[in-house]
């Protein structure tokens, strides 16, 4: 069986992720910049909000963090982000969790579920 493929939702999300921390010219990838990129996803905004959370919120105090407790790059310094250990593991156990499943696809939600285990 083929490994699974990340759903176009994550696609989305990891792009979004990655544009988030390039444009604040951020060393790396971190958690809150793929929760961020998950959270501006309709689907994924939706499944928090059936769940009590209040994803609008959320992604105020997310943008609101890595304005202020992100360190940006020197001046002078560029380069491109890279993701963090943690957002590895993450993207691991979803992949791992969807071959378990022998699914065809990571889906975002499981990224989801994961950052929280």
């Amino acid at each position: 069986m083929p490994s699974p493929v990340p759903d176009p939702v994550l696609v989305r999300a990891l792009g979004r992720a990655y544009r988030h921390a390039h444009r604040r010219r951020h060393e790396y990838v971190t958690l809150e910049h793929l929760l961020l990129g998950l959270l501006e996803e309709e689907d994924v905004a939706e499944m928090v909000g059936e769940l009590g959370g209040d994803p609008e919120w959320v992604k105020e105090e997310l943008r609101r963090y890595l304005r202020t407790h992100v360190p940006t790059l020197p001046e002078g310094r560029s380069g491109r982000p890279v993701n963090t250990v943690a957002v590895d593991r993450v993207l691991n156990r979803a992949l791992v969790h969807a071959l378990s499943a022998e699914a065809d696809q990571v889906a975002a939600v499981d990224v989801l579920i994961h950052m929280f285990e």
